[in-house]
C-alpha cells in the first residue's frame, strides 16, 4: 500500500471519529478534545494529499497550511478552555469569592498592637 493513502484513510477516520464524538458527547471539555481530533484528522489528510509518490519535492503551501492551522488550533483550543472554565461560575459566586479572599487575606494576630512591635528595638 502507498503511504499517502495510509496516512489518508488515518486522517479520514480521526476526522470521522471527532465528528462522531462531537455530536454525541454532552460536555463542553469532551466537545472541545473532538474538535482538536477533527482538526489534526484534516491535517494529516492535507499532509497525505501533499505527497509526491514518484519522489519528487511535497507540495509546500500545503505544508505551510498546515503550521499555520496547528499554530491557530493550538491558541483557539486555548481561548476555549479559557471560555470553558468560566463558564460555570456566576458573577455573585465571583463578587462573594473575591469578599472571601480579601477577608482571607489580612493578617491576623492574636498578640496586642505592641507586643509585636520589635521596631524600637530594631531601631537601637
Amino acid at each position: 500500500m502507498n503511504p499517502a493513502l495510509i496516512f489518508g484513510l488515518t486522517g479520514l477516520a480521526l476526522f470521522c471519529l471527532g465528528l462522531i464524538a462531537l455530536f454525541s458527547q454532552p460536555a463542553v471539555l469532551r466537545k472541545i478534545l473532538a474538535l482538536n481530533i477533527c482538526g489534526s484528522g484534516i491535517f494529516l489528510l492535507m499532509i497525505s494529499v501533499a505527497y509526491d509518490p514518484a519522489g519528487g519535492a511535497p507540495d509546500p503551501i500545503l505544508h505551510a497550511l498546515v503550521l499555520t492551522g496547528i499554530v491557530i488550533s493550538v491558541s483557539i483550543t486555548g481561548f476555549a478552555l479559557a471560555l470553558a472554565g468560566g463558564q460555570g461560575v456566576s458573577d455573585q459566586e465571583n463578587q462573594a469569592g473575591s469578599a472571601n479572599a480579601s477577608e482571607a487575606a489580612k493578617p491576623q494576630s492574636n498578640y496586642p498592637a505592641h507586643a509585636g512591635d520589635n521596631s524600637r528595638r530594631m531601631a537601637e
